[in-house]
């Protein structure tokens, strides 16, 4: 008896699971290759390059806006803009994209996202020597991506840092 093997997937089938997965969010066009490849198989490149120009015909992916709404919502969770710039690296983005997309974000949103951040987990901390609780802050700041110069800003505004 000889096995079958499940149809391979048709164009259409492929733009539809593309659809589905750009539902849950939004995606760069690296990340949908990416999945599409993985759907139809490495070795069917004349069908991931269809359903890419399908995709492309109907205007669906768009990396500008993909980067600068990703960067406005890692900012707004506390990440700055290094860890940024790592992730849309990761996402498959151009380095001049990511360059401009990090352009365009306010340094007082950096600088509000890094307040925040360091105040969310300041009481946790508390009390301890306060060199300490500086190098701990200057480290966890560090570690979210942000740089610095807004390390020793948001360090120095921030009354529970103070040295007395």
């Amino acid at each position: 008896m000889i096995p079958s093997f499940p149809p391979a997937p048709s164009v259409k089938r492929l733009v539809q699971l593309v659809l589905r997965y750009l539902a849950l969010r939004s995606r760069s066009r690296h990340e949908i290759l990416h999945y599409v490849t993985h759907k139809a198989g490495p070795t069917n490149q004349p069908l991931i390059d269809a359903v890419m120009v399908k995709i492309d015909y109907f205007n669906i992916l768009n990396d500008t806006q993909f980067a600068q709404d990703f960067a406005r919502s890692q900012l707004h969770r506390g990440k700055g803009p290094r860890y940024i710039s790592y992730a849309l690296k990761q996402k498959g983005l151009e380095p001049d994209l990511i360059k401009a997309t990090l352009s365009t974000l306010d340094p007082e949103a950096i600088n509000q996202s890094a307040h925040a951040a360091l105040n969310k987990i300041l009481p946790s901390w508390l009390p301890q020597n306060p060199f300490k609780l500086k190098a701990k802050a200057a480290r966890y700041l560090y570690a979210r991506g942000f740089t610095p110069s807004t390390l020793e800003a948001v360090i120095d505004e921030n009354p529970s840092l103070k040295v007395k």
